[in-house]
Order: structure tokens, then sequence, then C-alpha cells
């Protein structure tokens, strides 16, 4: 579930924003943004189950490549969220076969260079488990 693109914190926003108003359109969702450093970007509730999927964008800047102490921040989102079905990391950068087996036994999974509607099929999927 990856190429090199460096990716600005506005271009995060712009991502952020559309995929909250693709899942506002679908009436079904609690959404929530999160401004904390230590939280994730989103978190998205489905109210009737009780279901929390969240979503982190990280970004390897001018690396490409995601470092493996990114699995240090995104293990503390884990643990803060409880009712946690899913969390998604989104990222425009590569993400190295080692970190992406850790993210894997976190539960997380790391979508490399998605579209705003291959990251909505995700939180569906997840909801549907």
């Amino acid at each position: 579930m990856t190429l090199i693109a460096a990716m600005s914190t506005n271009g995060q926003n712009t991502f952020l924003g559309d995929l909250i108003i693709e899942l506002s359109q679908q009436d079904k969702y609690q959404i929530e943004r999160s401004d904390n450093d230590g939280g994730a970007d989103l978190i998205v509730r489905e109210p009737h189950t009780g279901k929390v999927v969240a979503v982190e964008l990280k970004d390897a800047g001018t690396y490409g490549e995601l470092p493996i102490s990114t699995i240090l921040p995104i293990s503390r989102i884990v643990k803060q969220t409880d009712q946690l079905q899913k969390l998604l990391l989104i990222t425009f950068s590569q993400v190295p076969v080692l970190l992406s087996k850790k993210l894997k036994e976190l539960n997380v999974d790391a979508l490399s260079r998605p579209t705003v509607d291959q990251v909505v099929e995700h939180i569906e999927q997840a909801f549907s488990a």
C-alpha cells in the first residue's frame, strides 16, 4: 500500500480539506480535524457503530522517503485512541519496507500518493471490517 514528491503544509491542508468535503457529502460520519501536534490530523467517527478511523499525513520533504523514526509519533497516536479501528498514514513520499512492516504491526495502512477517493475507500473498508 508507494514515488517521490514533496508535499508542503499548504498541500497537506488542501488534501485534508478535499477529504473532509468528500466525507461530509456522505452524511454518515462525524469528522474532527486536529491541530494538536501529538494527535492524528483527522478523526472520522461512525456514530452508529462507535468505530473510529484516524488519518495522519506525513511527508519526508526533500529526502523522498519517510524515516523509520516516523513509527514513534504514529505509535503514540495509536495508543491515544482507544476505539481506533484503523489508522491511515497518508504520504506523498516513499515508505521503506521496514517501516511498512512496523506500521502493519500497529494496524496502520500506509498509502503513498493516494487520491482523495482512494482514502475514502480505505476509510469505508475499515468501517465495514
